[in-house]
């Protein structure tokens, strides 16, 4: 499991999360921004990541969709 944030230099966070998934499927990506944009949560699932937390929602969600997705084998 990945916990990826959006704030990379150079802005190449979904990129980075569309190459993760694609080299290793298996890994699961949490996209964890300070942005709460529906439609970036809308583009991170649509390049492979399993979850889209915003930092606003607080480190609690951060962390129980940790253990949701740990909890989940599929």
């Amino acid at each position: 499991m990945i916990v990826l944030d959006l704030s990379l230099p150079n802005g190449f966070g979904l990129e980075m999360c569309r190459q993760i998934v694609k080299v290793h499927p298996e890994i699961r990506v949490i996209v964890f921004t300070a942005v709460g944009d529906p439609d970036l949560a809308q583009r991170s699932v649509e390049v492979g990541a399993s979850a889209f937390v915003s930092k606003l929602e607080g480190n609690r969600h951060l962390l129980s969709t940790i253990k949701r997705l740990c909890a989940d084998p599929g």
